[in-house]
């Protein structure tokens, strides 16, 4: 049998830099998804349909509670300033889903939901989208 290893929330989390200090403060859970279109070929006189491997994009989201620390600031802003201007189109994150497993690229957050409530706390969520592809290492 082979050896597998399972992941936990444990050793997740959501990076804007390299430095270990730069973690987003407080995220409770993101979500993730890489997908790729598949085109569909179909040819005069076959019964079966080909399929071929398309453009793939990524997105996803993450969650907490909202601080607005110094990284969770930099999300925000990214909403609010034109970063185009800057000559970057969007902001470098880096998912790390455990010791030994990293994804990254760049992403464009494309929204923000802050909940508030009288007798709970404030939460907070975003929303990205990738520019060009996500890699994967085994380091931060």
């Amino acid at each position: 049998m082979a050896s597998a290893k399972i992941y936990s929330g444990l050793t997740a989390g959501i990076k804007l830099t390299q430095e270990s200090a730069q973690d987003v403060a407080f995220l409770t859970g993101f979500e993730l998804e890489i997908s790729q279109e598949v085109f569909e070929a179909k040819t005069l006189g076959d019964k079966w349909t080909r399929k071929f491997p398309g453009i793939k994009t990524w997105s996803g989201s993450c969650e907490g509670l909202f601080t607005l620390d110094e990284n969770q600031k930099k999300l925000f802003d990214q909403l609010l300033t034109d970063s185009a201007d800057d000559g970057k189109v969007g902001i470098e994150m880096f998912f790390i889903v455990g010791d030994d497993k990293v994804l990254h690229g760049e992403a464009i957050v494309s929204e923000l939901k802050v909940t508030v409530k009288a007798d709970d706390k404030t939460e907070v969520s975003f929303s990205f989208e990738g520019v060009g592809e996500i890699q994967e290492s085994t380091t931060v």
